[in-house]
């Protein structure tokens, strides 16, 4: 399995969504494409927003602390998901090139050991996007059932000419279009979430790899000091393509996780108001759910955004430890730039703003 495959299922979803057209030179399927564009953006920037908003106030009489405090959550993250997916759309040639990085990358990896740790990372990453998906998936299930059971709909959004309080048969189908609009947003939601997170761990698998190769610099005492030169310089080449990827990303994520982290403050206000006062238990363990997805929305990418520094240090550390001494001046004037590139560290700001 080749680097770039860790980003698979997000480009699939991607493509599902209308979000990134698949290689296609068939026209039909372009119209097609672009039509199931134009409506999924539509429902996620335009209808879902306005929705909450019209069933806010026609229902303003009638609707409850419990349900108010349930759509407010899920609103204030729908502006944030739109945001996030307008600023994917604005950056989709950087996600195809760094595929195309993490294509040049790959090629570097000439040992059994270095394929199986690839193999291993995309897989990790498959898995990643599996979990996400499930535990995004989760809540608006939750919901369902536990408002169902309720005898209410169970996400407040207006629907035209349905109301869900005039028989069973309303209550049912508007949840279940309730259901659809909602799930649309949320997997719009899981693509750009996974991709900063899915960027973060392919960042440091490669990482990994180059300090391992570093710890083998001039340990082979078979190899010409011209040998050894060279394979600094391959080491060299590698640190630099890998801070050209975190270059190339640092815009989506930094832009993304400010988004994040300005509607993640809103989101969890209302979330714990309604937890605390007003929820029963099934609305209760939805609300429990719905906060944890939340939490999971930043949390994998600040995690591993901690680990690169850390890995950026531990570089340097290796740079420092090889086995250098007795070797040319041109090896340790290149290990000595070489360390010093390796000691600025790989930092992400939310916004410019926020350190992540």
């Amino acid at each position: 399995l080749e680097s770039q495959l860790a980003y698979k299922y997000v480009e699939y979803g991607l493509a599902i969504m209308g979000l990134r057209p698949l290689p296609q030179q068939n026209p039909s399927y372009r119209k097609l494409f672009d039509l199931w564009s134009f409506t999924v953006l539509t429902v996620l920037e335009v209808y879902l927003p306005i929705a909450f908003v019209v069933a806010f106030v026609k229902n303003m009489d009638n609707i409850t602390a419990d349900e108010l405090l349930a759509s407010l959550a899920m609103f204030f993250n729908l502006p944030a998901c739109g945001i996030k997916v307008i600023i994917l759309l604005l950056n989709r040639w950087r996600f195809d090139r760094a595929k195309d990085m993490l294509a040049m990358m790959y090629k570097r990896c000439t040992q059994h050991g270095e394929r199986v740790q690839i193999n291993r990372l995309v897989q990790r990453c498959d898995t990643f996007t599996i979990l996400y998906t499930v535990a995004y998936l989760m809540t608006p299930t939750l919901m369902l059932i536990s408002s169902v059971l309720s005898g209410r709909a169970p996400f407040n959004i207006y629907i035209p000419n349905l109301d869900w309080r005039l028989s069973k048969r309303n209550l049912w189908l508007a949840s279940c279009i309730e259901f659809v609009l909602l799930s649309m947003g949320i997997a719009c939601c899981i693509l750009v979430d996974c991709l900063p997170s899915i960027f973060g761990l392919t960042v440091r698998g490669h990482m990994k790899l180059l300090i391992e190769r570093v710890q083998t610099l001039r340990t082979d005492p078979q190899r010409s000091e011209l040998d050894n030169y060279e394979a600094l310089v391959l080491c060299i080449k590698d640190h630099s393509l890998i801070v050209d990827y975190c270059s190339n990303m640092r815009p989506i994520v930094s832009r993304s996780l400010f988004v994040q982290f300005t509607a993640m403050g809103f989101v969890l206000a209302c979330t714990l108001i309604h937890l605390l006062f007003f929820a029963n238990f099934l609305t209760a363990l939805s609300a429990v759910w719905y906060l944890a997805t939340c939490v999971l929305q930043s949390f994998p990418i600040c995690f591993t955004c901690d680990h690169i520094l850390a890995d950026c240090q531990t570089l340097a550390l290796a740079i420092f430890h090889s086995n250098w001494i007795g070797a040319d001046h041109r090896y340790t004037s290149a290990l000595r730039h070489f360390m010093h590139n390796a000691q600025q560290p790989i930092r992400f700001m939310g916004g410019g703003v926020l350190p992540i």
